[in-house]
């Protein structure tokens, strides 16, 4: 199996000048721990994640070194440091040496490359350019989807994956669901989030309506909303 296989195909960007506020609003709104970063020509110049803007001026979480331990730090070392906890431009934040793989990756290449830099979040590139997104909850998925048979892999799972995909993509309330396909054995396994119980189902039946497809499995999760009472 090939990354292109497992990928998420719904892959936000940002750009070095977008601001560190509007890329957090992108990673909770597609509920990612990681967006790639393209130049003015689309290609992947850099990743900001979840772990990039933990440590924040705005929020206390910046780091604090004692009196003798900011003496004996290196300027630049604490440079750095100041740069990364008040900047507010991507630019500023963004790893620049990003892990990624290409389409014709195998998953084992994969599974190397996030362990090699204890990586959550790989992009996958065409050309340089992202074209999809592998983090470790979709290889859970694959796992679980794949654990409960020991037959092997349906020869045409590629090609209802694609049509399962497609179908999604033609409809407009697809773009409520943050999304991942997973097919084993003719068996669909959908995850991601929901922004209500309706577009949870209807991409269960979407899926059920693809030709060659024997099940569905729903893993899709609505959150449920908290409201706070005065």
């Amino acid at each position: 199996m090939k990354a292109r296989d497992v990928m998420s195909r719904d892959v936000p960007t940002v750009g070095p000048e977008t601001s560190v506020i509007d890329a957090a609003k992108l990673l909770l709104s597609h509920r990612i721990g990681a967006v790639p970063v393209v130049d003015a020509d689309g290609k992947l110049a850099g990743l900001v994640s979840e772990a990039d803007l933990l440590h924040r001026a705005e929020t206390g979480t910046a780091h604090e070194r004692s009196w003798w331990l900011r003496a004996i730090t290196p300027g630049e070392v604490l440079a750095r440091e100041y740069v990364k906890t008040h900047a507010h431009q991507v630019k500023d934040v963004m790893s620049l040496d990003v892990v990624h793989v290409g389409e014709d990756a195998d998953l084992a290449t994969v599974v190397d490359r996030m362990d090699e830099r204890s990586a959550w979040t790989i992009p996958v590139v065409r050309d340089d350019r992202p074209v999809g997104l592998i983090n470790r909850a979709t290889l859970l998925q694959l796992f679980i989807g794949r654990a409960s048979s020991v037959k092997p892999q349906h020869r045409d799972d590629a090609a209802i994956r694609q049509r399962v995909v497609d179908e999604f993509r033609s409809q407009p309330w697809a773009g409520l669901w943050s999304s991942n396909v997973i097919v084993h054995d003719g068996i669909v396994h959908l995850w991601g989030w929901a922004s209500s119980e309706a577009v949870r189902d209807a991409c269960r039946v979407a899926a059920e309506g693809v030709p060659d497809v024997k099940a569905v499995e729903n893993h899709i999760h609505v959150p449920r909303l908290i409201t706070l009472s005065m």
